[in-house]
């Protein structure tokens, strides 16, 4: 071969290397989108998408695309789609997608554009299988196990990322971040040696019962009856001689005590005193038994500056009272200048107070002119309640009652997650042409049926034809549909074209820009309408049977209504009971 032809040969190889390289070297700008329309969409749609400039308005780039017979399975849907390299020079861009059925003719917007341009920034436009981070290549190496990716001075690579230190407590300590402490009942006796505590080695304070197990400090030191009073004579032990606290001890049989002091003049017996705002004067305790028991004409009379009674219990009343006279009270307060009870909870599921009664478990009348008998309020969050009740199967969780005013006033929203049942619904509000002297009523539409109405407004287009879009929730909460259709301004043989699918129904046969007047029914079909049906006959429960809702109504004494025995143990009055005497 001569070296002209080799020359020319040579030239031509290069040439093709450099084409098949450019063509290798095209941006990956082909990519896989997956959809979704309502849950309820299935069968065969056209889709077209547009990439546009901004999120609502903005300029269309390049051309559209559009994608017919695409399978829709339960709303979901797939297609590949590829705008070219130069339709994202521009990004970020917005792509608006348009849906109709396979078939027909008008592609309907979905809302809302989508932002797309992002999947491209890690494609690199150098070459179709290499990855890049912000333009920097990524390395093909494959990762281990706990590896991430770091910039190595020319590619993104897994390495392991190390430094740092790793702690761990010992016997007795806690792990806070970096900080050690004591653990709560991290000390035990084997951990301390005889002698080994002084005083001056524990900082005031330092030592709390928290950081102490049960048992560590034990009582070996001392025996058994070691001092008993045979051992002490008269005066010999005052109180600068004791070391405090003092512990006494022993064990006698029922009703005896272990100490007792008799007072045979008309001074005090036990006398106790703290000088400090949080001690006691006095304190008594029982493991199973009874802390204090005291009696006489007046079992316990106490005279605060704060509180006049004060009561603490780990598990049961803090403050009990009992009594077997017939009309009598457990416990009786008054208050000449505040409130005659109290009580309050810090324990986030604990209650201020607890009432029970084989009547009434609270009875509360407010004498006073426009008084309250009962009057709750919360402070608590979006959770905070006022008032609760609860009742059986068959009572009511409140009931309020009144002969000739409203059983019940809510001057704020009222929301019920069950089933609201009355004679009656009406909206009342101050009357729109006289509100200082009138007021406005309306009653409510009823069904048989668990039904929605919708209405609206819209324009036919110039074929006489028009779609009414409605909420993307609304097949999934209606079914069983009715139609409504009225002509504004003129008569047309308008009639529905499509009936509701996909959220939409289309109304045709009129007009160019004739306005029709619209109106659509459903029967709910959500989960709380399935499971509670409406029971239109309903047999009354046999307590009931015999009486009325509405008897006078019907022309029964109001003995015969279904609530009467109810209201009359509501109405029964107490009398106010006798002041007790203090001292």
């Amino acid at each position: 071969m001569s070296f002209s032809k080799f020359h020319h040969l040579s030239v031509l190889l290069i040439l093709f290397l450099l084409i098949v390289l450019t063509i290798s070297a095209q941006a990956q700008t082909g990519f896989t989108y997956s959809g979704k329309l309502s849950p309820t969409t299935n069968g065969s749609y056209d889709f077209k998408f547009t990439l546009y400039t901004d999120a609502t308005a903005g300029s269309a780039v390049g051309s559209p695309i559009t994608v017919n017979s695409v399978a829709v399975s339960s709303g979901n849907y797939t297609v590949t789609l590829n705008f070219g390299a130069t339709s994202f020079a521009d990004a970020p861009l917005w792509m608006q997608i348009a849906d109709r059925k396979s078939g027909t003719t008008i592609f309907t917007n979905v809302k809302g554009r989508v932002l797309e341009t992002s999947r491209f920034s890690l494609l690199s436009l150098l070459s179709e299988n290499a990855l890049a981070i912000g333009g920097y290549p990524v390395s093909s190496a494959a990762p281990a196990s706990g590896q991430a990716l770091v910039w190595n001075g020319s590619a993104w690579a897994p390495a392991t990322v190390s430094g740092g230190q790793t702690y761990q407590a010992g016997a007795g300590l806690s792990l806070n971040g970096n900080v050690f402490s004591i653990a709560n009942a991290g000390v035990v006796g084997s951990m301390l040696a005889a002698g080994a505590v002084t005083a001056p080695a524990i900082a005031s304070g330092a030592v709390t019962s928290s950081a102490i197990a049960a048992g560590a400090v034990t009582s070996s030191a001392l025996a058994n009856s070691a001092v008993t009073t045979a051992a002490l004579a008269d005066g010999a032990v005052t109180a600068s001689k004791i070391s405090l606290p003092l512990a006494l001890s022993g064990s006698t049989g029922a009703q005896s005590p272990v100490v007792q002091v008799t007072n045979s003049g008309s001074g005090i017996a036990i006398k106790g005193v703290s000088n400090t705002s949080s001690g006691y004067g006095l304190s008594g305790s029982s493991a199973n038994g009874v802390g204090g028991h005291f009696d006489g004409s007046i079992g316990v009379y106490s005279d605060g500056v704060s509180e006049g009674v004060y009561g603490f219990a780990s598990a049961g009343p803090g403050v009990m009272g009992e009594s077997s006279a017939t009309g009598s009270y457990g416990g009786y307060f008054d208050n000449n200048n505040g409130s005659g009870i109290y009580a309050s909870s810090t324990n986030t599921f604990g209650d201020g107070g607890d009432f029970y009664g084989e009547l009434n478990g609270i009875f509360a009348s407010g004498t006073a002119p426009g008084s309250y008998g009962v009057s709750a309020i919360s402070y608590g969050d979006a959770d905070g309640v006022a008032v609760s009740g609860n009742s059986g199967a068959y009572g009511y969780g409140i009931y309020g009652s009144s002969p000739s005013g409203v059983a019940g006033g809510f001057n704020g929203n009222v929301s019920v997650t069950g089933t609201l049942t009355a004679g009656a619904k009406n909206f009342k509000i101050d009357h729109p042409l006289d509100p200082a002297n009138k007021y406005l009523l309306h009653s409510c539409v009823e069904s048989a049926d668990m039904k929605n109405l919708y209405d609206g407004m819209i324009t036919l287009d110039a074929g006489g034809q028009a779609i009414v879009e409605l909420p993307d929730w609304f097949e999934a909460l209606n079914k069983d549909f009715r139609y409504q259709l009225t002509c504004i301004g003129g008569f047309a043989p308008v009639y529905i074209a499509q009936e509701i699918q996909n959220n939409r129904f289309q109304i045709a046969g009129g007009r160019p820009g004739m306005k029709i007047s619209w109106q659509v029914t459903g029967v709910r079909q959500d989960a709380y309408a399935i499971a509670h049906p409406l029971e239109v006959e309903q047999d009354k429960p046999q307590d009931k049977k015999g009486k009325f809702l509405h008897p006078k109504e019907l022309g029964y004494p109001e003995s015969m209504g279904e609530d009467y025995e109810m209201r009359q143990r509501l109405e029964q009055r107490h009398a106010a009971p006798t002041p007790a005497q203090g001292r």
